[in-house]
């Protein structure tokens, strides 16, 4: 009885899963692009003081590229705000219900990571915060050069504007590969944790 329930409960979680994938993936896509509607929208309306700035070009290319982006990531992550707590506790009472006292042990050392992960988020946080600004930088460059591609053609100014592009590009990267670095970082912690709290459980 206990294999066939547990067979019976993995084929309901996974026809679950996949279904929570479908609905948060579309309701995603529908937010991306409303909220891409709606910043071209407002980009058009922009008056000419404001357009002069740059807004219209650069931020507007990275709200759509990147920042609209991360809003269809978070549609599909948000229902873990509810259901990883609701697991935690669940989790903790059938381990204290089979393992005893013994499984607060391992419940002790995930928490003992909690201080690791949140100095990880604050700093990968930080890092996406000022790519963000250098990205910014880098296509309203880019938008200059190809708006006034005349007198970028008849000048020569072709090569200073590619040194110009080339210096923002690599204090972007910069960030780029530390974002990456701390982002490997989670997923290390992510997995090693759930090893720790259990060696630690049985030892």
């Amino acid at each position: 009885i206990p294999a066939v329930a547990s067979f019976l409960l993995m084929n309901l979680m996974a026809f679950m899963k996949h279904r929570h994938d479908d609905y948060s993936t579309r309701g995603g896509i529908a937010v991306r692009s409303a909220l891409a509607s709606n910043i071209y929208r407002h980009a058009l309306l922009l008056s000419p003081e404001a357009a002069s700035t740059g807004a219209a070009t650069g931020e507007v290319n990275n709200l759509i590229a990147t920042d609209t982006q991360k809003i269809f990531e978070v549609a599909q992550q948000i229902h873990l705000m509810w259901s990883c707590p609701f697991a935690i506790i669940v989790v903790t009472c059938f381990l204290l219900w089979i393992l005893g006292p013994t499984a607060l042990v391992g419940i002790f050392v995930l928490i003992l990571f909690t201080p690791v992960v949140d100095e990880v988020a604050r700093r990968m946080i930080d890092a996406r915060r000022k790519r963000a600004s250098i990205t910014d930088e880098r296509l309203n460059i880019t938008s200059a050069m190809l708006q006034g591609m005349k007198v970028t053609k008849l000048n020569n100014y072709e090569r200073g504007f590619q040194m110009r592009i080339e210096g923002v590009r690599d204090r972007e990267m910069k960030y780029v590969r530390k974002e990456l670095i701390l982002w490997g970082m989670t997923l290390v912690i992510t997995v090693m944790s759930p090893v720790f709290a259990t060696a630690f459980t049985f030892v």
